[in-house]
């Protein structure tokens, strides 16, 4: 009698984060869908008019050459990535270490639009795409800051307040038994 090809194992606890920094929530804010059909149909309508105006070479060309600038563009704005590890919160390059996290919220996207018309100031980071409607409020706890708050674009701003928020929780916990 054959053996079945897989045999069911009993699940395992899950993974616990290592010392070197594990992240806990990572998101990159890629560009939908919808963008690229947009600048795909901008590059094509292009390559059409060259196409009508010169020959098929110069409609190639134009077409290699436009279809590569786009999506470098489009791949490079779609390249932020979020992050939440043991050293803090990252934000498409930028840092802000577990000491001067001040909390966070989610918001919908009345609160998020609110938030960006209060933002006019220059008191609040912002890292906010177009594609995305929901954000992230983190405050900063450090007065040398000329920011008092980041706003923070995520399509999961539940997933990664609470991330923040988990983090936070530790990073005092383990202050307390320093």
């Amino acid at each position: 009698m054959d053996e079945p090809a897989h045999t069911p194992t009993a699940p395992r606890p899950p993974a616990q984060p290592s010392a070197a920094s594990a992240p806990v929530y990572t998101e990159r804010l890629t560009v939908s869908g919808g963008w690229w059909a947009i600048v795909g149909f901008l590059v094509f309508t292009f390559v059409v008019a060259v196409w009508a105006i010169l020959d098929v070479v110069w409609a190639l060309g134009a077409l290699v050459l436009l279809g590569g600038l786009a999506a470098l563009v489009l791949i490079t704005y779609g390249g932020a990535q979020l992050r939440v590890d043991d050293s803090g919160v990252h934000v498409a390059g930028a840092h802000l270490g577990w000491a001067w996290v001040g909390g966070a919220k989610a918001l919908d996207e009345m609160a998020t639009r609110q938030v960006l018309a209060e933002a006019s100031d220059g008191r609040t980071w912002l890292l906010v795409r177009p594609y995305l409607k929901r954000a992230v409020k983190i405050g900063v706890d450090d007065a040398a800051d000329p920011h008092d708050q980041w706003l923070v674009a995520t399509r999961h701003p539940e997933d990664f307040a609470e991330a923040i928020t988990v983090g936070l929780k530790h990073h005092r916990a383990d202050s307390r038994n320093d």
